[in-house]
């Protein structure tokens, strides 16, 4: 009590200076204790008072009426404004029990994310403030993504607890951390550390990891994915595939229910060896919301992309290995009626084909007998294969047997055979031409995620 005496006598004598910055100092000084007397009252009506024990802090014990601050946020409020620096304090020096919901929730009228941020406010006096920040990182193994979430508009901050909502109008879908909450009241910043974005050293000079970090914050993580309504993006494998020519991969992106105005949409390489031909890239569906930049290669103008249409681009590549899995970082910054949005995910695919063909050969005098044997790729999924044609070239032709035309379905264990005679033409001439396998499937996987996305469409 002799000190909070003090700190009053010290405020008056500041007042009296005209020291606005030591002055707000001494009066947030004794807004603190005002607080941790508060903080004391309600964890002895919880039935723990666990944050001031009486044999560390005895003002835990006192009545918050003896730490008479009413008109000290006001006045703190007032003096900040001639202060030419902004103020930072922590901010459990007058909130406890924050807390970040660790469901994000899609807004109903526009893209990007919501997250719920609840607080204990233990000041008396009333506090208006102009917004709450939240900022999230992404969980290991990622690193380097981060997002800041805010309200929007003034919130009254009064004793008890305080719910607010914060938003993103950026969607990158992934895990993420939450790492520091901020409230923010004129040249008044309050910062709460959630996770530290340090780590102490090892006794060795290593940097130990960040699970100690995470662990503490096992109750912040978030996990963001695209709202089914909003701008989306994904990859494809083309219809059509030709072996022996440069393999193409498809990317579509959906408007969904956003009536775009304007917008760049930008693609670029997320795999190690992998070399996108933008140059080449072609316009399949879109043609006149898309505008090629030759420019700027991987870089399209969107233009009146209305909504519950798509762009359909096809995209060659090639690389320095064999892939069996496709990354492509994809990033859109549109606008709609609602204010500026960006979109951007690392979309990935295999590329790898689901079935396998092997030739067996029998050559006998006249003519040449090809089995040929159709297989999955992937032991758990099965294929459905509708038609296998062998068509003939100018130097030779080909009689299938029975089986070769007509659905049906391969399995791991019992893949499907088609036997072709093939015969030289005797009216051919010049050099040889091959023949081409051309084998009709699909594959049960994506079969059963078109319908089920179908009955979402009807749903």
């Amino acid at each position: 009590m002799v000190e909070t005496t003090l700190l009053e006598m010290y405020a008056k004598c500041l007042k009296e200076m005209r020291k606005p910055e030591e002055h707000v100092n001494v009066l947030l000084k004794l807004l603190k204790k005002s607080a941790t007397a508060e903080r004391a009252r309600v964890g002895r009506l919880a039935g723990k008072d666990v944050e001031t024990p009486p044999t560390q802090s005895p003002l835990g014990r006192l009545n918050t009426a003896f730490v008479d601050v009413r008109g000290h946020v006001s006045e703190v409020m007032a003096l900040s404004k001639d202060i030419p620096r902004e103020i930072v304090s922590p901010m459990l020096n007058f909130w406890s029990h924050i807390s970040v919901d660790p469901y994000p929730r899609h807004s109903t009228d526009r893209d990007g994310f919501e997250v719920g941020v609840r607080m204990r406010y233990l000041l008396t006096d009333p506090l208006l403030i102009n917004k709450i920040t939240v900022r999230v990182v992404s969980a290991p193994p990622l690193q380097g993504r981060e997002l800041t979430l805010e309200s929007s508009g003034e919130i009254e901050m009064r004793r008890g607890i305080v719910k607010a909502t914060v938003y993103t109008n950026q969607t990158i879908p992934g895990r993420y951390i939450v790492e520091q909450v901020t409230v923010t009241a004129g040249k008044l910043k309050f910062v709460h550390e959630i996770m530290a974005r340090t780590t102490p050293d090892t006794p060795l000079g290593l940097v130990s990891s960040a699970g100690t970090a995470i662990s503490a914050a096992k109750k912040t993580k978030l996990s963001f994915f695209p709202a089914p309504r909003g701008l989306t993006g994904k990859l494809e494998m083309p219809k059509d595939i030709h072996l022996e020519k440069m393999r193409m991969v498809a990317i579509v992106v959906a408007a969904g229910e956003n009536s775009v105005e304007k917008g760049e949409l930008r693609i670029r390489s997320a795999t190690a060896g992998l070399r996108l031909i933008t140059g080449s890239l072609e316009v399949v569906a879109g043609a006149g919301v898309v505008v090629v930049n030759a420019e700027k290669p991987g870089t399209l103008s969107l233009k009146e992309f209305s909504a519950g249409s798509e762009i359909r681009l096809r995209l060659p590549y090639n690389s320095d290995n064999e892939l069996t899995e496709l990354m492509v970082r994809l990033e859109v910054d549109y606008t709609t009626e609602k204010g500026d949005f960006v979109f951007i995910e690392t979309l990935n695919m295999l590329v790898a084909l689901p079935l396998a063909v092997n030739v067996q050969d029998i050559f006998k005098e006249k003519a040449l007998y090809s089995k040929f044997q159709v297989s999955t790729a992937a032991a758990e999924v099965p294929l459905r294969v509708f038609t296998v044609n062998l068509h003939e070239s100018k130097s030779f032709y080909a009689e299938g047997g029975n089986g070769t035309e007509g659905s049906m379905t391969v399995f791991a264990k019992q893949p499907a055979n088609f036997t072709y005679k093939i015969m030289r033409k005797e009216d051919a001439t010049g050099p040889p031409e091959s023949l081409a396998l051309v084998i009709e499937y699909t594959n049960m996987d994506e079969g059963l995620l078109f319908l089920v996305s179908a009955d979402d469409r009807v749903g």
